[in-house]
């Protein structure tokens, strides 16, 4: 089968799983990612208009940009958008629209004629049909897309439109936030949304990783004060830099016991309080590391007067399909390489395996499969393309759970190998505290050579 005729192929099961589902919007979103990579459209969405609605439009789903990016896309373009537009039994039932710019100035006939079969095949099988999903399957992100600036956080979970929701009220605030959740969440890109929509959005953004900052030179990063010769105390502190704007400070569990008190010095200034917002983030249990005597009660309940919590991809594997849609699309530019399409193997094997690693180890797997794709020049990224070699691998648990040890191991061997075992600085490439990496190269029994 070639591999037009596979993308085909996929593209009417993925109609036809609109029969099968109670909630369509994951089989629609299937159908118009289908539709952009056959046609060559940069975007497209659908609207329906069910019977009841007296022909108002009540559901509408977008593949490729937001409804409120598209004007804002159009405006920044020179060259011309094309609408290609195919109406849904008659019109009444909806309509399929796909955006483009196309070499010519138009859609070729076979995508015209693509989108026109889709059309029809729909307008036969869901005949009696609602077309819409259930009430409830407007994407709950969606209007809080509108007002913020997350392109960052691709899927449409509630998981996700919970974490856009604290995202506002920390925004609205100016006191102390804690971010927590596990490692390669994306607890800094989360931090700079909240800086940027905050009222000190005009100030700077400094960054502060304790994980590569031992705990003797604490006092001189954060306020430039050492009594050493050779200190750069006459340069500005980090606490400085950040005035007028926010503070963050990532990894704060691992500042050890005897240095943070620095940090109360830091958030319970004496004399005039400082014009400075700090953010902290970890992916440490405070409350067990405060019961074990290694985190200052004090500073724990300094730092957790508005806490968020930024979930794994194990808490919204239904965010999963969208985040390879975008990994991919973001990696094949990057590594300026055709954008090929995921086939439907790839996503379910996605979104049946566990990420320890969360969007990291996504990525880096991604990644992997998107060089040894363009290599075959095939169209689709298949499961078999994840594996180091042309073996397919079973989606099953049991294999997967084999599979992450084997990545895990080779991804350590070879960042320690690299680093002439320098643990802290693999634990800082690899987003790990030292404990967690100690953890891993004992469990995983790696040895230095």
């Amino acid at each position: 089968m070639t591999d037009r005729a596979g993308s085909e192929r996929d593209l009417y099961l993925d109609v036809l799983s609109i029969l099968e589902a109670a909630d369509t919007t994951e089989p629609w979103r299937r159908v118009l990612a289908g539709l952009v990579s056959q046609t060559g459209a940069e975007s497209a969405y659908v609207e329906l208009h069910p019977e009841s609605s007296a022909g108002e439009r009540v559901w509408t789903l977008f593949h490729g940009c937001s409804p409120g990016d598209r004007e804002c896309i159009r405006a920044a373009q020179d060259v011309p958008w094309v609408v290609l537009c195919v109406p849904l039994a008659g019109g009444a039932a909806g309509a399929l629209y796909l955006e483009g710019r196309p070499a010519g100035g138009a859609f070729p006939p076979e995508a015209v004629q693509t989108v026109e079969n889709v059309a029809r095949f729909l307008n036969t099988t869901l005949r009696g049909r609602t077309l819409a999903g259930p009430e409830n399957t407007e994407d709950p992100t969606l209007p809080f897309r509108r007002r913020l600036r997350v392109d960052a956080f691709a899927g449409h979970s509630h998981a996700l439109a919970r974490v856009f929701e604290q995202v506002e009220l920390a925004a609205a605030r100016d006191d102390t936030v804690l971010i927590r959740g596990p490692l390669a969440t994306g607890k800094t890109e989360l931090a700079r949304v909240i800086h940027e929509h905050s009222a000190r959005r005009e100030g700077p953004f400094v960054e502060v990783d304790f994980l590569v900052i031992p705990g003797e030179f604490i006092d001189e990063v954060l306020f430039a004060s050492s009594p050493r010769p050779l200190s750069r105390a006459h340069e500005k502190g980090k606490a400085a830099e950040a005035e007028g704007g926010t503070l963050f400070l990532d990894d704060i569990a691992e500042v050890p016991l005897y240095a943070q008190g620095i940090l109360l010095r830091l958030l319970e200034p004496r004399g005039a309080k400082p014009n400075r917002r700090v953010i902290a983030a970890t992916d440490a249990n405070l409350e067990e590391l405060v019961a074990e005597g290694q985190f200052r009660k004090d500073l724990f309940d300094r730092l957790s007067g508005f806490t968020l919590h930024l979930p794994s991809l194990a808490e919204r594997r239904e965010d999963i399909r969208d985040l390879v849609d975008s990994l991919l699309g973001a990696l094949a530019e990057k590594r300026a390489l055709p954008q090929l399409r995921p086939s439907r193997g790839l996503y379910e094997f996605c979104e049946a395996s566990d990420w320890p690693g969360n969007v990291r180890q996504l990525r880096s797997e991604l990644e992997a499969a998107l060089l040894r794709a363009s290599r075959e020049g095939t169209a689709f990224i298949e499961p078999r393309h994840l594996a180091d070699g042309p073996r397919v691998r079973e989606v099953s648990r049991t294999s997967f759970y084999e599979e992450t040890r084997r990545f895990q191991r080779d991804l350590l061997r070879r960042e320690l190998d690299a680093s002439d075992w320098n643990v802290s600085e693999v634990a800082r490439r690899l987003d790990l505290t030292r404990s967690n990496l100690y953890n891993l190269i004992q469990a995983l029994e790696l040895a230095r050579p």
